[in-house]
């Protein structure tokens, strides 16, 4: 049967691909290491996004029909959406992300199940996270304090 859009016809890719449970997904802020640990998991984070990008330029050789890649320097950037609370715990994150010197650590690690395999695992970890930005919005219907932060980070690994 064709698509009502006219853009796939059967076994043109719009076949069912899947399903997958992301509910053993979370998000760890790590600042220091054993009894100097600081603790931010307490802030309500509702959406974190990340762009890691590397600067190439192309250089042409005159000399021939030769192109070169010359790599530059990593840039991470990203932004974060939390709700104000609870007191306290939400200040001091801020706190010690503002500050450099501190070593924060973004991790953002996932478990899912899928039909064929219950055990499928990954992280993405940031390092060297600066908060950058704060700014916040207030609906009238629920009173919540939405914040939106930008930040800064240094590398971005995978696992």
């Amino acid at each position: 049967m064709a698509d009502i859009f006219g853009r796939f016809g059967a076994g043109q890719g719009s076949g069912f691909g899947g399903a997958f449970r992301a509910n053993a997904a979370n998000i760890v802020f790590t600042v220091g290491s054993g009894s100097g640990a600081i603790d931010l998991n307490k802030v309500l984070t509702t959406r974190v996004s990340a762009n890691y990008s590397q600067a190439v330029n192309r250089v042409y050789d005159l000399q021939s029909d030769n192109a070169y890649y010359v790599m530059g320097r990593t840039n991470g950037n990203g932004a974060m959406a939390a709700i104000f609370g609870p007191k306290g715990q939400t200040v001091l994150a801020y706190e010690v992300m503002s500050d450099p010197c501190n070593q924060v650590k973004l991790s953002i690690n996932y478990a899912s199940a899928t039909c064929e395999d219950t055990n499928q695992r990954g992280s993405r970890s940031l390092t060297g996270v600066v908060l950058q930005n704060v700014g916040f919005d207030v609906n009238s219907q629920d009173m919540m304090i939405n914040e939106n932060l930008t930040f800064l980070f240094a590398t971005m690994q995978a696992a």
